[in-house]
């Protein structure tokens, strides 16, 4: 059962950090102006899949470790 929970996690992680990575990147590549380095158009155009998807499944792994302990403290009284 446990695996299973870790593998919806990892799965709904990649989701939320490919949709809200793609929207990011959207969004700042609307921001690019002409008189821009090439630089700073280059950081417009980075993608933030990996450090969302970190950040999702951290998050993740913690609500689900409490959850967890909150099911099982329920259980015990």
């Amino acid at each position: 059962m446990e695996n299973d929970i870790f593998h919806h996690l990892g799965s709904s992680a990649i989701l939320i950090g490919q949709f809200l990575g793609d929207w990011i990147q959207y969004k700042n590549i609307q921001m690019t102006t002409p008189d821009m380095t090439a630089e700073q158009q280059a950081r417009l155009h980075l993608h933030h899949e990996f450090t969302i998807w970190f950040a999702t499944v951290l998050l993740l792994i913690i609500i689900s470790l409490l959850v967890h302990k909150h099911i099982k403290n329920n259980k015990n009284t």
